[in-house]
């Protein structure tokens, strides 16, 4: 009687609507391991859910600590369909395994692939060539990204090559991307005119030449980590903040040379900071400005 039950209310589940019940409601809240576990059941179970992986427009695997090759390709085995990708902290991504999805699913408007130490700069390239919707693009501490991957990408997702000259990307992160250096970074805003989120904390060969290309460039910026960028100081921030009057969060954490003199624009506009108020360094900063200037 048990396995009559069962059976029943198998048959009842395969005769709802995959695309518009099953996928979406059913299948959809659950994690990665269930859906694994679900395809123990049965043939049918087994279908049911390789199908839902083909038919997926949104795949994230950055919350499983340990997966396999095998589940991997499992996952993306058919995937046409992706349009959100979040394989952050991936042990087992290389650019071999990534580069045949990615190829396969050009519709993708977010890929984070952060803290992935096993791929090179060349699945960046493919990225570029085959993803020209790209919203959002996260690469924090992938140390891999070379100075040419990102003029690449600067260039063939940018303002030269996008249709209309309107590029798609609204926010990037660079934070820990070492090899960057001021002249990439000039190219890198100069091409992508829409940002809203810009984050190239620990990049830290970034001065205030990066500055200023932020502030002539994005003047649609929300969001802005420069954190550990230590060789930023006042001069560029002040430019940022009369010149990207839209920031409403701001990370200046470890640089040392950027002081409350330059804050105290974004603090009067109740910017989110990382860096508490320092009344006495703040005193001192202005002391220190009135003794600079030129004697009357």
């Amino acid at each position: 009687m048990n396995n009559f039950a069962s059976k029943m209310r198998e048959v009842c589940l395969f005769d709802l609507n995959y695309d518009d019940i099953i996928f979406p409601y059913i299948l959809s809240p659950l994690r990665v391991e269930d859906l694994f576990n679900l395809r123990c059941v049965s043939k049918d179970f087994k279908e049911l859910v390789r199908q839902y992986f083909a038919h997926s427009r949104r795949l994230d695997l950055s919350r499983i600590r340990k997966y396999s090759e095998n589940a991997f390709k499992i996952v993306t085995d058919g995937c046409t369909k992706l349009k959100y990708l979040n394989l952050s902290n991936s042990k087992i991504a290389t650019d071999q395994l990534l580069r045949g999805l990615v190829k396969n699913n050009t519709q993708l408007t977010y890929i984070n692939i952060s803290n992935c130490h096993h791929l090179t700069s060349g699945i960046l390239q493919t990225i570029t060539i085959r993803n020209k919707y790209l919203q959002k693009l996260i690469l924090e501490d992938c140390h891999w990204v070379s100075r040419d991957s990102i003029d690449y990408f600067s260039h063939y997702q940018g303002m030269a090559c996008a249709p209309n000259g309107q590029p798609h990307l609204v926010e990037a992160n660079l934070s820990g991307c070492w090899e960057l250096t001021d002249d990439v970074l000039d190219m890198f805003v100069s091409n992508f005119p829409k940002l809203k989120v810009l984050k190239v904390g620990k990049v830290y060969s970034l001065t205030d030449k990066s500055a200023f290309s932020i502030a002539d460039n994005l003047s649609e910026l929300e969001v802005l980590d420069i954190s550990g960028c230590w060789r930023i100081n006042d001069v560029g921030l002040q430019r940022i903040g009369e010149y990207c009057p839209k920031i409403r969060d701001l990370k200046v954490d470890e640089c040392r040379k950027i002081t409350e003199l330059s804050l105290k624009r974004f603090r009067d506009r109740d910017v989110i900071l990382d860096r508490k108020l320092d009344e006495t360094a703040l005193r001192l900063a202005r002391l220190a400005f009135r003794h600079d200037l030129p004697a009357i």
